[in-house]
């Protein structure tokens, strides 16, 4: 005997593990399930599975006895290992509902399956083990029991034996524990026999659990049974258990072994008594801790050594102190390699290794902190990574050790504080950042040194943004992952300074007032915003409160700065509002709160003021109102006003050194160095001290970095600002800096050299002489202009070479003209040297090196001058107009290609600049001389790029003139007095520029062009009806009054109508223009027909034709030989008007020889295979707009389509005949024209019925040309009268292409015919007179176009039952013509539309008509006369139905499985219809059907064809009122609704239950029919079929199973067989159905 115990016989096994069964079908379902379970699909197994767990619910005991006796006898083992999973799910629901009968045949089957094989095999003895530790929570002391059996003295029992004995004794302590003694007894005689590595872990892991559980035991000591048990109790084994893993497993060479071994020992110690511990403390540490270094897994090694260190520990035990340097030395290095918290797994290890620490620090915390600190010293310790995991433990023990660490702060303090300044590594100071806000949580920076701490968070939040995109620049380079960069680690130091101050009371005696002191030194500037955002908050509260200590004392706090050197340096910080940390508002709400520590007298001011700006800033920021320089500005009016309210010299001055001493810290900041430069000029604006004006004056100019040009445009305005109270100090200041020494004389005069200021301090010099004349006092500005303004200036101007250089000059310049200007002088000033200024900036601009910024400044200055009187003389106009136009019609910068895409968009907004500056000075020339003379010329100037083949210059060359039409008026309308001019000379020479341009292909050109032909005619009649008067006439004349409207349309891109807008423009200028600018405008428009825009020339030709048919008795000679000469050039050229000269004498001819001009065009060849040449095209639509002429055309062509010979026999294949197709391309371009509307509609039958027969005759020979051809005209046809209906109609779907086959071309006709005879009913009649010929006419295609026409008519004939009756006869005359018969067919059928009187009246012979053809093996004429009998059959009297109905039934059933969908659908349709018949005399017969094609009907729904499905949810719908029951009407209502997405089994569940209880007598039936579509073709059938019978089954209550009557061992039968199919989703099905069988 072994200890895998006596292996029991194959009989006895059976008869030991009998099935607990039922004695219903369910013990059959069950098995077969059972031995189906390891199906090859997954899908299916997972339901299989599924559905026995489901049955498990319901009879425990039967499935699992099941699976026990098949286990018995099965030789797979996967199949196995399924049983044995689903046996374990079984009894996590169901473990207390089993008998302890077969709980104890569980208990041996699965130690059997356990321990049957002498090997490990984790597959299938893992469950077993699993399932014995279930089991042993109930019964525990069979299991534990058995186990031990297995388990005899002095024998290796099996792995999974004692692994299940770990277990199970972990998974039921208080059960297990009181017999482990005897176990753990058994277990020491053998530990040294076992030698594989495999039992040494399990026994290993064992012996932990089994520690574990002693330990959960006693916690649970009051709810134990034997309340003598403790862990004297074990220690005789645990002990020699231990030696035994310690002194020889845990060198094993399987790391697995040793990590066990390790959890183990370290369990084990809980359990040792003391003594032993104590005495093996010294050899396990040194073992525990060397295993670090072998072990990849490090988790199980720290989890032991956690175990130990709380033994050691026990009771303030100090027996580990002379281990403590090794366990500190060896878990050190551990917690501080790098990232090991940023890994899931390595985090847990290190957090286990802190709370090691934490044990240890419970009892020696001195000597812990003494390591660590050591560990802090940047002398004794260079690893930036040891230091980041010291500062991490160190964090550690202060949230968890408070009061053993609470007479150590200040040392840890100490300890500390050396790396805030110097720790470098970015990861090191994360830690250090975490360890000072856990440190600020529990007091520790009210000590001396926490100070340091505070500076240190703050350093971190003032990292620059040029450190943080230099690192990441860095990493972007390299290409690497990084997640610590210094600008996150920036922001995490403002969270902790904020949380600091907002969440902490304490920090509030730390950070008050010491975060004063990082307001003004420069090094902390980036942090600015969150240090100003904690002393406002700070102040707030304090202020609010009243506390004493919210008024500083300054000569007390001497670190805290001066309230001047505050004000002064949050004052220019606030210019840049919009910096990192919402700066400008979180700088204000610090200002607004500690205003009264500043000044008393500025309180109520800023209390007042700042709101505004903080309210200035949020309603502006990131809108498109916000405005930089009107916020500086507001900067200053505070600053201004903060200095009135404090109103004194002294602190002004004092205010001014401060600010002096901030500047140069501001050196490398541009921005801010302007802005502190323009706030001191403000300063010196307001005091008095000249001496000290004089002094900062000098600092001023000297500090600036005049080369930077933000600096420069700095100090300009603050000596501007300083000059409106101080100017000649300014100005000697300027003269002086600007003086030039010349080299002195004398022999050894080279060796010296002349000296003066740089280039760049000269420029510095202009840009300040225009701020100084632009801010001074005007009067004291006009009496040192010449002297000293323009003397220091003047030396200078014919210098300037360099753009930079001149760029200051253009912009000084620019600032003397605004401050000449009389609106700011308040009196009129002459400025001699105004044109030589100009010209000096237009040699800047045009000459030398000139950039983008010259240009703008340049037009802007010149713009300036141009305001101050007189005006701008004729020649220098010229000049400057012909200088600067160029910059304006410059190419777009973004098609520049020399330009790199990031310098595209920055010139192109100095372009958009250029241009706008353009504009603003020819305006300003203009305004200073408002003369037609000066205008025209502008207007020349400007003209030049009109005919440009450039859109862009064409574009701006209109634009700008048309603004200049619209200042002249301006400037016109504000002028009174005596006109000097009576008329606008050469206005028409000027209009006719500007005709091609009207029909440009850009819109923007042509609205341009059309407003300033009617600005021309606006001023030649305003000058010519003001005269007289003191005022102009600003009224238009009533001719033009018509023009904006055209130029507002003319936003139109077809050219036609542009064209026609371009003729309604004619009429006006012809209305308007004089005899005497009639000719000039005439040559200027025949010059615009060589403009090389096709459009234009045409546009040019319409306003010529238009001139010359208004005003043709004035020039009647030129206007013969104009249009002699475009009727001539007909064929070579595109002109509209030049072609329509042509065309007018062919009309001509055609009045007179029609037929003759329209078959000599029709024999013209076709250009496509669609259309003829444009000229024939032109032609024929030319014909066809006299309405003379065009009904004798449609007659002509519409008689060749329908009578002449269309095809040719040339005895080997037909062709179609040349002139039919063009007759049919003559039809469509006809149709194109607006004028053939009314024509069509007045014979719209005749054209209709003729298009129609001709896709009937377009279907033979090369017909693809042909029906291509009748398509397009038809379309044409349709879009001529607008036929919306009809185009939206064969929109959809694909009935375009339809009509160009040969086969379904009468589908999209009958859908033509069904729009028309829905609009035109009237038309019918004639539709009917016209086709009927043509139903025997000589082409199949005419006859079978009347077919499909007549067919569709009869749906539109209720109202008239004569041409009703005809149509009826002709269809049935055609029925004997199989070409015919499936249109004859769907007419038949349409005679429901008709209405029940007439279905009633043909109903004998429509029925019988279409009876015949039901069963037809054409399926598509046996679907028509399925959907024709369906529709006849819902208006149908009973009477005439009843006699044939099971005939009928018996017809359509087969068809509900045919192979085609549309005849499955059809038929499942006609069968619903006849739901009108089971009501009165059929009500018998139909009901008996209904019920026998019920199965039919709801397993159809479930068709793999969507329209199958539809028709059959319709007809149950409709039937369902027949089965009597509101319920399954109701749930046929709501389940079967279009929008709702059917589940199958919810379904066929609800609707088996309600056949059930409705029907039972009948249920047999629908289960057996069901079992036929087992076998159908179709897989959705076959599954849902299978879903039906099982639920059916599954459904029936067991008091009612005799009485429906089911035969659950042929249906059983069945379905077991489905399991063996091949089709997943049918065994997957089967295996649910059979899981819902549990009550058989």
């Amino acid at each position: 005997m072994s200890f895998f115990g006596k292996k029991a016989s194959k009989e006895e096994s059976s008869k030991k593990n009998h099935v607990r069964s039922t004695g219903g079908k369910i013990d059959e379902i069950v098995m077969a399930m059972i031995a189906n379970a390891n199906d090859k699909d997954n899908g299916v197994r997972a339901n299989v599975f599924s559905g026995l767990e489901d049955v498990a619910h319901k009879h425990p005991e039967l499935v699992l006895s099941s699976a026990l006796q098949f286990i018995a006898s099965c030789n797979q083992r996967p199949h196995v290992i399924i049983l044995l999973n689903l046996i374990n799910r079984a009894l996590e629901h169901d473990l207390y509902n089993i008998s302890e009968e077969l709980g104890v045949d569980l208990i041996t089957m699965a130690l059997g399956e356990m321990t049957k094989d002498k090997s490990v095999v984790p597959e299938w003895q893992g469950p077993s083990s699993a399932m014995l530790v279930a089991l042993g929570r109930r019964f525990p002391d069979v299991v534990w029991k058995r186990l031990v059996e297995l388990f005899p003295p002095g024998t290796l029992p099996h792995y999974f034996v004692i692994k299940t004995m770990g277990d199970i004794s972990v998974a039921n302590p208080m059960h297990i524990v009181p017999a482990l003694k005897e176990v753990m007894a058994r277990t020491l005689p053998i530990l040294g026999n076992v030698k594989k590595d495999n039992l040494r872990w399990v026994f290993a892991a064992a012996f932990g659990h089994w520690c574990d559980a002693v330990l959960a035991y006693l916690a649970n000591l009051d709810k134990a049974v034997d309340k003598s048990v403790s862990l004297e109790t074990f220690s005789s084994e645990v002990y020699p258990a231990y030696e035994m893993f310690f002194n020889n497993w845990i060198s094993s060479r399987e790391s697995k072994v040793r990590l066990a071994v390790a959890q183990a020992v370290g369990n084990m110690c809980a359990v040792m008594p003391q003594e032993q511990f104590e005495a093996q403390l010294p050899r396990l540490l040194p073992g525990l801790l060397a295993l670090y270094k072998k072990e990849k897994n490090h988790l199980p090694i720290t989890q032991a050594l956690t175990m130990v260190l709380s033994a050691s520990v026990k009771n303030e035990s100090e027996m580990l102190e002379p281990q403590l340097n090794v366990i500190l030395n060896v878990i050190h290095p551990l917690v501080c390699q790098p990232g090991i918290f940023d890994d899931p797994e390595q985090m847990k290890n290190a957090n286990e290794i802190l709370r090691c620490f934490e044990i240890i620090g419970h009892v020696f915390s001195d000597q812990l902190l003494e390591y660590l600190l050591v560990r802090l010293d940047l002398l004794k310790q260079k690893s930036a990574t040891i230091r980041a995991g010291t500062l991490n433990i160190l964090r550690h023990l202060i949230t968890r050790l408070d009061d053993q660490l609470a007479d150590k702060k200040e040392r840890i303090i100490s300890g500390v504080k050396p790396l805030v300044e110097s720790e470098t590594a970015l990861d090191g100071k994360r830690v250090l950042a975490q360890l000072v806000i856990a440190m600020s949580s529990h007091d520790y920076l009210l000590l001396e040194g926490g100070e340091s701490l505070v500076e240190f968070i703050v350093r971190q939040s003032a990292i620059t943004d040029a450190e943080v995109q230099k690192f990441d620049a860095a990493v972007k380079k390299s290409k690497k992952s990084v997640d610590l960069t210094p600008g996150k680690f920036r922001g995490m130091c403002d969270n902790i300074l904020h949380l600091a101050t907002t969440t902490v009371p304490s920090m509030q005696q730390v950070l008050w007032p010491y975060l004063f002191e990082f307001l003004v030194k420069p090094e902390y500037t980036d942090a600015l915003a969150i240090v100003c955002r904690c002393i406002g908050h700070l102040a707030a509260a304090k202020r609010e409160e009243q506390a004493p200590d919210y008024l500083l004392d300054f000569a007390v706090s001497v670190n805290v700065p001066q309230p001047h050197e505050i004000i002064a340096r949050l004052l220019v910080m606030l210019n840049v509002p919009l910096r990192r940390g919402n700066l400008g508002r979180r700088i204000l709400e610090c200002l607004v709160s500690i205003g009264p520590i500043l000044h008393p007298n500025i309180v109520n001011m800023w209390d007042a003021a700042i709101p505004k700006l903080v309210n200035y800033l949020d309603t502006h920021t990131g809108q498109e109102t916000w405005d930089i320089s009107t916020w500086e500005d507001l900067c200053l009016r505070l600053l201004s006003e903060t200095i009135k309210q404090v109103n004194d010299e002294s602190w002004v001055v004092r205010l001014a050194e401060a600010l002096c001493d901030q500047l140069p810290s501001y050196g490398s900041d541009a921005e801010l160095c302007r802005s502190a430069l323009k706030h001191l000029g403000v300063i010196l604006q307001k005091s008095t001290k000249k001496d000290m004006i004089r002094e900062k004056l000098d600092f001023l100019f000297n500090t600036t970095v005049h080369e930077n040009e933000t600096q420069r445009q700095g100090c300009a305005q603050a000596f501007g600002y300083c000059s409106a109270a101080h100017l000649d100090m300014v100005l000697d200041k300027l003269k002086s800096v600007g003086k030039e020494t010349k080299a002195s004389g004398g022999f050894f005069s080279f060796l010296s050299s002349a000296s003066g200021p740089s280039q760049a301090q000269k420029n510095t010099i202009f840009l300040s002489l225009g701020y100084v004349t632009a801010y001074a006092q005007p009067s004291l500005v006009i009496a040192r202009l010449d002297a000293h303004i323009f003397a220091t200036l003047e030396t200078h101007l014919k210098a300037a070479k360099a753009p930079d250089v001149k760029v200051n000059v253009i912009k000084s310049i620019d600032l003397i003209g605004k401050a000449l200007h009389p609106d700011h002088l308040q009196e009129q000033f002459t400025f001699k040297r105004r044109d030589d200024l100009i010209q000096c900036v237009l040699n800047y601009m045009t000459t030398g090196d000139v950039n983008d910024q010259v240009k703008l400044l340049g037009l802007n200055a010149i713009t300036t001058l141009a305001c101050l009187a007189p005006a701008v003389p004729e020649e220098l106009e010229a000049k400057l107009v012909e200088g600067t136009m160029k910059f304006y019609y410059e190419g777009d910068p973004s098609d520049n290609k020399k330009l790199k895409p990031e310098q595209v968009e920055s010139a192109k907004q100095s372009y958009d600049l250029i241009c706008d500056n353009f504009h603003e000075m020819i305006h300003q020339l203009l305004c200073m001389d408002t003369s037609c003379d000066r205008l025209r010329r502008l207007v020349v100037f400007l003209s030049t790029p009109l005919t440009s083949t450039s859109v862009a210059k064409r574009r701006r060359a209109c634009q700008a003139i048309l603004a200049l039409f619209k200042k002249f008026v301006e400037f016109k309308s504000g002028e009174t007095g005596p006109k000097a001019e009576e008329l606008f000379d050469g206005v028409g020479n000027l209009m006719g520029m500007f005709v091609p341009r009207c029909t440009d292909e850009d819109t923007k050109v042509r609205l341009a062009a059309m407003e300033c032909i009617e600005a021309c005619l606006f001023i030649n009649n305003m000058l010519k009806t003001s005269v007289n008067a003191d005022t102009y006439n600003l009224q238009p004349p009533k001719a033009l009054q018509i023009a904006p409207e055209l130029r507002r349309n003319m936003i139109i891109e077809e050219v036609n109508k542009q064209f026609a807008l371009v003729h309604k423009l004619s009429q006006v200028i012809a209305a308007l223009i004089s005899e005497e600018e009639l000719p000039a405008f005439l040559l200027s428009c025949i010059d615009g027909l060589r403009d090389p825009l096709s459009t234009s020339s045409s546009g040019t030709c319409v306003m010529l034709n238009g001139i010359l048919k208004a005003r043709g008795e004035e020039l009647k000679e030129r206007v013969c030989d104009l249009v002699d000469r475009l009727v001539s050039a007909m064929d070579s050229i595109s002109d509209e008007k030049t072609m329509n000269g042509s065309l007018h004498s062919l009309r001509s001819l055609a009045h007179h020889h029609l037929l003759g001009v329209l078959d000599q065009l029709l024999a013209s060849p076709l250009r496509s295979a669609t259309s003829h040449s444009e000229t024939v095209v032109r032609s024929i639509q030319t014909l066809a707009k006299d309405a003379s002429l065009v009904t004798q055309m449609v007659d002509h062509l519409t008689d060749i389509l329908n009578n002449s010979q269309v095809l040719e026999d040339d005895g080997k294949k037909p062709k179609h005949n040349p002139r039919a197709m063009s007759a049919t391309c003559a039809l469509g371009e006809m149709f194109e024209v607006e004028e053939m509307e009314a024509v069509v509609n007045e014979q719209f039958s005749q054209i209709f019925c003729s298009l129609l027969l001709r896709f009937g005759t377009t279907r033979y020979s090369d017909g693809g040309k042909a029906s291509q051809q009748i398509v397009g005209s038809f379309k044409k046809f349709l879009t001529c009268i607008d036929e919306a209906d009809v185009l939206e109609a064969l929109g959809s779907g694909d009935h375009w292409t339809q009509l160009e086959s040969n086969e379904k071309y009468h589908y999209s006709l009958t859908e033509i015919m069904r729009v028309e005879c829905e609009t035109r009913r009237e038309a019918m009649g004639s539709f009917y007179e016209f086709l009927l010929p043509y139903l025997h006419g000589n082409f199949m295609g005419q006859r079978i176009v009347t077919a499909a026409a007549f067919a569709e008519m009869v749906s539109h004939c209720k109202e008239d039952k004569e041409l009703l009756q005809s149509l009826i006869n002709n269809l049935l005359t055609i029925m004997v013509d199989d070409s015919l018969k499936l249109m004859a067919c769907r007419g038949l059928g349409n005679i429901a539309a008709a209405g029940k009187e007439e279905v009633n009246r043909f109903a004998s012979t429509v029925i019988d008509a279409l009876m015949c053809s039901i069963d037809s093996p054409d399926e598509t004429l046996a679907m028509e006369a399925m959907n024709g009998l369906s529709r006849v059959f819902e208006l149908v009297e009973e009477r005439c139905v009843a006699p044939i109905l099971v005939n009928i039934c018996h017809r359509i059933r087969p068809a509900f499985e045919h192979k085609s969908g549309e005849i499955r659908a059809a038929s499942i349709q006609l069968f619903g219809t006849l739901h009108r018949f089971g009501t009165a005399e059929g009500q018998v017969i139909f009901n008996e059907q209904l019920h026998n094609n019920l199965p039919s009907l709801y397993l159809h729904i479930f068709d793999p064809d969507n329209a199958v499905s539809k028709a059959s949810k319709i007809a149950l719908k409709r039937l369902v009122a027949l089965l009597h029951s509101d319920e399954i009407a109701e749930f046929f209502n709501e389940y079967l609704d279009e929008d709702r997405q059917l589940n199958l089994k919810e379904f066929i569940n609800r609707l088996s239950m309600l056949l059930i209880t409705y029907f039972p007598e009948r249920l047999n039936y629908y289960v057996m029919t069901s079992i036929e579509y087992f076998k159908s073709d179709w897989v959705p059938l076959r599954v849902a079929a299978t879903a039906f019978v099982g639920f059916a089954m599954g459904n029936v209550p067991q008091d009612r199973q005799h009485a429906v009557g089911l035969n659950p061992a042929i249906i059983t039968s069945e379905l077991v067989k489905l399991l063996k199919v091949k089709e997943a989703d049918v065994r997957a099905m089967t295996a649910n159905g059979l899981a819902t069988m549990h009550n058989w």
